[in-house]
């Protein structure tokens, strides 16, 4: 099964930290067990050979629900679900407290969708967009030379 999107992700990490505050390597795991990663999918490296793509991808959900405001950073890599975050759990919730991400890619996407609409992640993306470069144009006298 391939790795799940950073997006994909961010349902499960909230209901991990629904549960309580959690480190990052808890939480890395808690997750991966949550969408059934496979062990060749958990040691799978990023081509930079520095980090797996699943704490790459767990990382960046972390960050997004951050940025978003729906979770919290307590201490260094310890994270914990505030009432926003609890509001966006409720609305991808369906009717378990636990979710089964092994559900069909369809509802996946369903939630995944509800969660970003939520915690408004869209205007944050556009943000970290990078701008154009502007150039100055200055005119060339005539007594300059190239």
């Amino acid at each position: 099964m391939a790795i799940p999107s950073h997006f994909e992700l961010m349902v499960p990490v909230l209901t991990v930290l629904l549960r309580g505050q959690a480190h990052m390597r808890d939480l890395l795991a808690e997750v991966s067990d949550a969408v059934s990663l496979s062990d060749a999918d958990r040691i799978r490296m990023l081509p930079s050979g520095r980090v797996t793509q699943a704490r790459s991808r767990v990382s960046w959900a972390v960050q997004y629900l951050l940025q978003a405001g729906a979770i919290d950073r307590v201490l260094r890599r310890v994270y914990a679900i505030n009432n926003r975050g609890r509001t966006c759990y409720e609305i991808t919730r369906t009717g378990s407290p636990t979710l089964t991400y092994a559900a069909s890619p369809s509802t996946r996407r369903t939630r995944t969708a509800a969660v970003q609409r939520q915690v408004t992640v869209q205007p944050w993306i556009r943000q970290t967009q990078p701008k154009p470069r502007r150039f100055r144009h200055y005119p060339l006298s005539g007594n300059r030379t190239c």
